[in-house]
């Protein structure tokens, strides 16, 4: 399975917990990898925040089959409804898709508010919202190495190793 060119490791996981977790880990492995500018300040927030990511991830998950690649443009419309296309397919936590849809814009309030009266705010969501944000914010590092994505890289996991679960996300 890839995610844009980057290939994902789907391998069967007991819990979304573990199965994110190795995600994040591989995206942050990556970045060290690729020397996508990280340093000492860098690899100590991504550790710190996969210490804490089952913990964030603690509550029971239903699992959804996801798009995973959830953004605008990957998004259209026929004579017949709306389509979505070029997925990055796997079984997950419904929530992963949704940062996707803010990060690049297009999406309205009416989806979400529509998205949300279907599949209300579980608690600890805005948590998981920044974590699940993080993740696609590493995988847009390791795909072009921006200095600007490095930086909101280091801001959420700065926000999600002080606990700042109540603050939304820009």
């Amino acid at each position: 399975n890839y995610l844009s060119v980057s290939s994902m490791d789907n391998t069967w996981a007991a819990t979304w917990q573990e199965f994110f977790s190795r995600r994040l880990a591989d995206q942050l492995a990556q970045v060290l990898k690729n020397n996508r500018l990280p340093d000492s300040q860098f690899t100590a927030l991504g550790k710190a925040v996969l210490a804490q990511a089952t913990t964030i991830l603690a509550a029971p998950v239903e699992p959804a089959c996801l798009h995973g690649d959830f953004w605008i443009g990957n998004t259209g419309a026929t004579s017949k409804g709306a389509v979505m296309f070029d997925p990055a397919s796997f079984f997950g936590h419904a929530e992963f898709d949704l940062p996707l849809t803010k990060m690049f814009g297009g999406f309205t309030h009416d989806f979400h508010d529509t998205y949300f009266s279907l599949r209300p705010k579980a608690p600890g969501f805005e948590e998981r919202e920044r974590l699940y944000m993080l993740y696609h914010f590493l995988h847009q590092l390791n795909l072009f190495g921006d200095q600007q994505v490095r930086i909101r890289c280091v801001e959420i996991m700065t926000e999600i190793t002080q606990d700042t679960s109540s603050r939304p996300l820009n």
